[in-house]
């Protein structure tokens, strides 16, 4: 038989993880409200809120960056499961602010944020 008795992945170091230290921050205080966080050598910043909070998370500079953001929430035809959209954009408020309005985002309840330091294209 064809390939056997071959190791799998032969001649192939395996790949190796450098540790990371990951920083959250209750940015507002609450750990129910806009959480911040860092990773150890990387430039981006990671925000996650509820859609309730739109309008605080707005205020803040990170969402005015190139990045990615998802919108999460229960699906409405089983809440057993989620639904995500995912989107860019050079100014993630924008996008976030354009979405905000639309009725088929109507199932977002959570906002994740991935924002560059770097502006341009996303440098994620």
């Amino acid at each position: 038989m064809p390939g056997r008795g071959k190791a799998r992945g032969r001649g192939v170091p395996p790949r190796r993880l450098s540790e990371q230290t990951i920083r959250t921050f209750l940015a507002d205080g609450e750990p129910t409200g806009i959480l911040l966080a860092e990773i150890s050598n990387w430039t981006g910043k990671v925000l996650v809120a509820p859609r309730s909070q739109l309008d605080q998370l707005s205020k803040r500079e990170e969402v005015r960056r190139t990045g990615v953001y998802l919108l999460v929430g229960p699906d409405p035809d089983d809440p057993s499961r989620a639904l995500a959209s995912i989107g860019a954009g050079d100014t993630i408020l924008k996008r976030l602010l354009r979405r905000s309005w639309n009725e088929a985002k109507d199932f977002w309840e959570r906002t994740v944020v991935i924002a560059s330091e770097v502006f341009g294209e996303p440098q994620l």
